[in-house]
Formats: structure tokens, sequence, C-alpha cells
């Protein structure tokens, strides 16, 4: 894994700022303070798999608070989910507490108040989910927090902690291919719903994680229409998933990418069309300000959608803005 903290290169009068400052910028904002007379010691290490990231922590004594200050100033809207390896740490959120052991598991909600301590040194791996990945099930999983769930009682979580650590090593050597990352985060997905399932066992479906993904896509699509090399490639790079998954998350909708780009720019281009406020500015120069780079595909491509050409729909426009005045 890469490693992203390490405080035997800081002077150990440094290392409450570099610590602080180093969890702000790969979680939250937060209040850190170590435990005991000796300085703080400890390194983070990170890699990726899809949208969610793993961070392998080691660390001596600490705690660290998050308050409603510190949520207002950051909150990446993440269910974080420890997976403890030595050592004991207590998780703290809402009116819950638990204390989890190696090989135990527990969650965090980012947007509410909590707290991590560890009276001891500790080693750990925090995988961080967005909830919007989650759907409607991301507020269920958020009344779980500050629960153990313990490794001598779950042979499920037994098996969860070998998996997330060679996943981790795989995923930053690079070793993973295109389809196993996509399959490596569904898997972690699992993890998570398995483990905060319903009370009657239930699990996130799937076709809702596809949903809520697809939904991502086009909202990330539409705030980039005006980009030329907007593309499955893009997507897929802002969104840490293959460009195969992203064909095929929009093939299930029934339409494929590049057209649901390029309707979606003709459907910006028509409302520009009958703007009143963009009356004298050239067609061309609209088209592309919608992302269009070739003026005679552009119109080929607008009669096809709407029977059509934009400077008849721009003329009918006008003529019957006119006649409304009169």
């Amino acid at each position: 894994m890469s490693t992203l903290l390490n405080t035997s290169a800081v002077h150990p009068l440094g290392r409450v700022d570099y610590w602080t400052g180093g969890i702000a910028e790969h979680f939250f904002e937060t209040r850190f303070s170590p435990l005991g007379p000796r300085p703080f010691e400890g390194w983070m290490k990170g890699s990726q798999v899809g949208p969610v990231t793993i961070r392998a922590i080691n660390g001596s004594p600490h705690r660290i608070e998050r308050e409603p200050t510190e949520i207002s100033q950051s909150d990446p809207e993440h269910i974080l989910l420890y997976l403890a390896r030595q050592g004991n740490f207590r998780i703290g959120q809402d009116d819950r507490r638990c204390v989890l052991a190696a090989g135990d598991m527990g969650i965090q909600d980012t947007s509410r108040p909590s707290i991590v301590e560890s009276p001891g040194n500790l080693s750990l791996f925090v995988l961080s989910f967005p909830k919007q990945l989650l759907g409607p099930r991301a507020d269920h999983i958020s009344q779980q927090t500050a629960q153990r769930l313990s490794a001598q009682k779950s042979p499920f979580v037994q098996l969860a902690a070998p998996f997330v650590a060679r996943l981790a090593s795989a995923a930053d050597r690079g070793d993973l291919l295109s389809h196993e990352s996509e399959g490596a985060f569904e898997m972690l997905l699992t993890i998570l719903q398995t483990v905060h399932g319903d009370a009657d066992g239930t699990t996130l479906a799937r076709h809702s994680q596809r949903k809520t993904m697809l939904s991502q896509l086009r909202a990330y699509a539409l705030e980039h229409l005006h980009e030329p090399d907007l593309g499955p490639e893009r997507l897929a790079q802002a969104h840490y998933i293959s460009v195969r998954y992203v064909h095929r998350l929009f093939a299930a909708s029934g339409t494929g990418v590049a057209e649901w780009i390029r309707t979606q720019r003709l459907e910006k281009v028509m409302k520009a069309l009958q703007d009143p406020a963009l009356a004298t500015t050239p067609i061309a120069a609209v088209a592309i300000s919608c992302g269009f780079t070739d003026p005679s595909s552009f119109s080929r491509s607008f009669r096809q959608h709407f029977g059509k050409t934009p400077s008849t729909v721009r003329k009918e426009y006008m003529e019957r803005s006119l006649n409304r005045v009169a």
C-alpha cells in the first residue's frame, strides 16, 4: 500500500499538527490528541478499490474526537468500516459505545459526532464507503454504528479480515484487472451489507447499488456536458470503476453512454435556442458550449432528433414570441 503519513520523519513537537492535518486530508476534520507522556508515533497507508478507499493505520495511544464544529467544516458523508488487526480501541457514537479487539469490526458515520480512542498501540483497517453507494439503506446502516461485530462469534467477520488485507495489497500493486476491481468493489459492499443487514437478514440488493451508481454517473455527466472529452472513460475515472462497468450500467437502462450524452447535449442546445438572452449568439457557438465540436455532425444529429434544423427552431420560437407580444 502507498504510504500517506509517517511520523518517523517529523519532529515530536510537530506530530500532533502533522497527524491532525493528515486525518483532515484523508478523512475529515477532527480533534486529535495523543494519550500518555510519550510523543505520538504512527503511519497510514492507503489504496483504492472502485469508489471505496482502504486505509491501514498503525498508531500509539491517542484519541480522535469529531464534534458538530468539525462536521460543519467538512463532511465526506461516508460510512467507515473498521477492522481491528492488533490492540484494542473504542468507538463511540450517539449513545452507543463498543470496544473492538483484533479481528472485530465496527462502523462509524462521518455525519454525526463520534469518538475513536485507543489506550494502547493499535493496528487497523478503515474502509470508507460513500453513502450514495448505499442508496436507501444508508440510513439503516448508520443507525448501527459503534457496535462490536465479534470475530469470535461470527465466521463471516473472521473471513473478512484476511480478504480485506490481501485485497488492499493487490489493489496497491495494481494487480487487479478492471473486471476484478469491479468485482472486488461489489464484494466490499457485500461485506458491509452482510454485517449490517436488516433485522430479518436481508441486505441491500445489487440492483439498488447499480441504480445508485448510474444516478451518480448521470449527475456527473450533466455537470460536464460542455466538455468535449466527456465519455465513458471520463466517467469511469471520476468514479473509480471500470469502463466496462460504465457501459454495462447504461446498457441496463436501455441507452448507451454516447447516445445518452448526445441526447442530453441536444436537449441543452434546444433550451439555449429558446432563450431570448442568447438570441444573437451564433448557433455554432451554442453547440460548442454544449460540448459539440463538429458543426456538420451537430446539425445532422439535431435534425434527426427533433425533426427540424437548429435555425428553424430558433426562427419559429422568435416568431411565436413576437406574436405573443403583439
